[in-house]
Protein backbone atom coordinates (compact mmCIF):
# COMPACT_ATOMS: atom_id res chain seq x y z
CA UNK A 1 0.00 0.00 0.00
CA UNK A 2 1.48 3.68 -1.51
CA UNK A 3 0.29 4.79 2.22
CA UNK A 4 1.96 2.39 4.69
CA UNK A 5 5.16 3.67 3.08
CA UNK A 6 4.45 7.11 3.64
CA UNK A 7 2.83 6.58 7.38
CA UNK A 8 6.07 4.48 8.10
CA UNK A 9 8.42 7.49 7.54
CA UNK A 10 6.26 9.76 8.78
CA UNK A 11 6.54 8.05 12.38
CA UNK A 12 10.05 8.00 12.12
CA UNK A 13 10.21 11.47 11.46
CA UNK A 14 8.24 12.30 13.97
CA UNK A 15 10.09 10.07 16.53
CA UNK A 16 13.31 12.16 15.64
CA UNK A 17 11.99 15.17 15.60
CA UNK A 18 10.19 15.11 19.28
CA UNK A 19 13.03 12.88 20.61
CA UNK A 20 13.80 15.51 22.76
CA UNK A 21 12.09 14.20 25.45
CA UNK A 22 10.74 10.71 25.27
CA UNK A 23 6.88 10.81 24.41
CA UNK A 24 7.05 13.89 22.67
CA UNK A 25 6.86 12.17 19.31
CA UNK A 26 3.97 9.71 20.61
CA UNK A 27 0.76 12.87 21.74
CA UNK A 28 -1.16 11.44 18.50
CA UNK A 29 -3.69 9.61 20.08
CA UNK A 30 -5.07 8.30 23.21
CA UNK A 31 -7.27 5.73 25.10
CA UNK A 32 -11.38 5.74 24.27
CA UNK A 33 -11.49 4.35 28.19
CA UNK A 34 -14.12 5.34 30.86
CA UNK A 35 -17.64 7.17 29.97
CA UNK A 36 -15.76 10.56 29.24
CA UNK A 37 -15.20 8.96 25.88
CA UNK A 38 -18.81 9.09 24.27
CA UNK A 39 -18.72 8.57 20.57
CA UNK A 40 -21.70 9.50 19.86
CA UNK A 41 -21.07 9.05 15.63
CA UNK A 42 -18.13 6.68 15.78
CA UNK A 43 -18.68 3.64 14.89
CA UNK A 44 -18.62 0.87 16.95
CA UNK A 45 -15.32 -0.65 15.61
CA UNK A 46 -13.36 2.13 17.08
CA UNK A 47 -10.79 0.21 20.02
CA UNK A 48 -11.61 1.07 23.63
CA UNK A 49 -9.95 1.10 27.16
CA UNK A 50 -7.59 -1.77 26.67
CA UNK A 51 -9.29 -2.63 23.96
CA UNK A 52 -5.39 -4.08 22.16
CA UNK A 53 -6.57 -7.38 19.64
CA UNK A 54 -6.52 -6.40 15.76
CA UNK A 55 -10.00 -7.75 15.99
CA UNK A 56 -11.41 -5.01 17.64
CA UNK A 57 -9.09 -2.52 15.95
CA UNK A 58 -9.85 -0.88 12.47
CA UNK A 59 -9.19 -1.72 9.22
CA UNK A 60 -8.80 -0.82 6.00
CA UNK A 61 -12.60 -1.87 5.30
CA UNK A 62 -14.04 -0.68 8.39
CA UNK A 63 -12.20 1.99 9.12
CA UNK A 64 -14.46 4.76 10.44
CA UNK A 65 -15.94 8.38 7.76
CA UNK A 66 -13.19 11.10 9.03
CA UNK A 67 -15.89 13.77 8.11
CA UNK A 68 -17.38 14.10 11.94
CA UNK A 69 -17.55 17.62 12.40
CA UNK A 70 -16.81 17.46 15.59
CA UNK A 71 -13.13 18.20 16.49
CA UNK A 72 -13.56 16.89 20.04
CA UNK A 73 -14.66 13.89 18.33
CA UNK A 74 -12.00 13.23 16.05
CA UNK A 75 -9.45 14.31 18.68
CA UNK A 76 -11.05 11.49 21.79
CA UNK A 77 -10.76 9.00 18.56
CA UNK A 78 -6.97 9.32 18.00
CA UNK A 79 -5.79 9.41 21.30
CA UNK A 80 -7.46 6.31 22.00
CA UNK A 81 -6.47 4.74 18.51
CA UNK A 82 -2.98 6.22 19.43
CA UNK A 83 -2.41 4.83 23.09
CA UNK A 84 -2.15 1.14 22.21
CA UNK A 85 1.16 -0.01 22.83
CA UNK A 86 0.37 -3.78 22.77
CA UNK A 87 -0.72 -3.52 19.30
CA UNK A 88 1.36 -4.60 15.88
CA UNK A 89 2.83 -1.56 14.16
CA UNK A 90 0.82 -2.51 11.01
CA UNK A 91 -2.46 -2.59 13.00
CA UNK A 92 -1.63 0.55 14.66
CA UNK A 93 -0.78 3.13 11.95
CA UNK A 94 -3.69 1.47 9.64
CA UNK A 95 -6.04 2.52 12.69
CA UNK A 96 -4.85 6.26 12.89
CA UNK A 97 -4.28 6.65 9.08
CA UNK A 98 -7.76 8.09 8.25
CA UNK A 99 -7.47 10.64 10.89
CA UNK A 100 -3.90 12.47 10.69
CA UNK A 101 -2.58 14.79 7.75
CA UNK A 102 -0.18 14.11 4.94
CA UNK A 103 2.86 15.35 7.37
CA UNK A 104 1.43 13.56 10.31
CA UNK A 105 1.16 10.36 8.20
CA UNK A 106 4.88 10.97 7.06
CA UNK A 107 6.06 11.53 11.08
CA UNK A 108 4.15 8.61 12.54
CA UNK A 109 4.37 5.98 10.11
CA UNK A 110 7.78 4.32 11.02
CA UNK A 111 6.46 4.74 15.02
CA UNK A 112 7.01 1.54 17.02
CA UNK A 113 3.65 1.41 19.17
CA UNK A 114 5.73 -0.49 21.95
CA UNK A 115 7.24 2.85 22.69
CA UNK A 116 3.71 4.50 23.24
CA UNK A 117 4.24 5.93 26.53
CA UNK A 118 0.35 5.61 27.35
CA UNK A 119 -2.08 2.47 27.45
CA UNK A 120 -4.98 4.61 27.69
CA UNK A 121 -6.62 7.77 28.26
CA UNK A 122 -8.11 8.36 31.68
CA UNK A 123 -10.33 11.63 31.32
CA UNK A 124 -12.51 13.55 28.86
CA UNK A 125 -10.19 16.20 26.54
CA UNK A 126 -10.40 19.85 27.34
CA UNK A 127 -9.82 22.45 24.87
CA UNK A 128 -6.06 23.88 24.75
CA UNK A 129 -5.98 27.92 24.98
CA UNK A 130 -7.43 29.96 21.67
CA UNK A 131 -6.41 26.95 19.31
CA UNK A 132 -10.33 26.21 19.33
CA UNK A 133 -11.61 27.76 15.77
CA UNK A 134 -13.38 27.08 12.83
CA UNK A 135 -10.54 25.41 11.27
CA UNK A 136 -8.00 25.09 14.09
CA UNK A 137 -8.54 23.32 17.34
CA UNK A 138 -6.23 21.49 20.19
CA UNK A 139 -7.67 19.06 23.07
CA UNK A 140 -5.22 17.83 25.75
CA UNK A 141 -6.36 14.00 27.35
CA UNK A 142 -4.92 13.18 30.98
CA UNK A 143 -3.70 9.82 30.69
CA UNK A 144 -2.02 7.17 32.62
CA UNK A 145 1.57 8.23 31.83
CA UNK A 146 0.74 12.23 31.90
CA UNK A 147 -0.79 14.72 28.88
CA UNK A 148 -1.52 13.43 25.39
CA UNK A 149 -2.77 16.54 23.40
CA UNK A 150 -3.97 16.34 20.09
CA UNK A 151 -3.83 19.45 17.46
CA UNK A 152 -6.48 19.44 15.07
CA UNK A 153 -6.50 21.28 11.31
CA UNK A 154 -9.30 21.61 8.24
CA UNK A 155 -8.78 23.49 5.15
CA UNK A 156 -12.19 25.45 5.73
CA UNK A 157 -15.53 24.76 7.61
CA UNK A 158 -17.16 22.05 5.18
CA UNK A 159 -13.63 19.80 4.98
CA UNK A 160 -13.04 17.23 7.69
CA UNK A 161 -10.96 17.40 10.70
CA UNK A 162 -7.07 16.02 10.11
CA UNK A 163 -4.82 15.35 13.14
CA UNK A 164 -1.82 17.32 12.91
CA UNK A 165 -0.06 16.45 15.67
CA UNK A 166 0.69 14.77 19.15
CA UNK A 167 2.15 15.49 21.71
CA UNK A 168 2.47 12.76 24.68
CA UNK A 169 4.67 14.16 27.86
Amino acid sequence: MKNSTIIGGAIAAAVVLGGAGFGVAYAIAADHSGPEASHTSAPAETPTAGADAPSSSPTASTTPSVNIRDAAEVAQTVAGLFCRPNVDEGTWIIALDPYLSDDAKSKFSTTDPANVPCSKVTGAGKPVGDQQTGTLAAYAFPTDSGTLTVSLDRGGATFPWEVTYIIAG
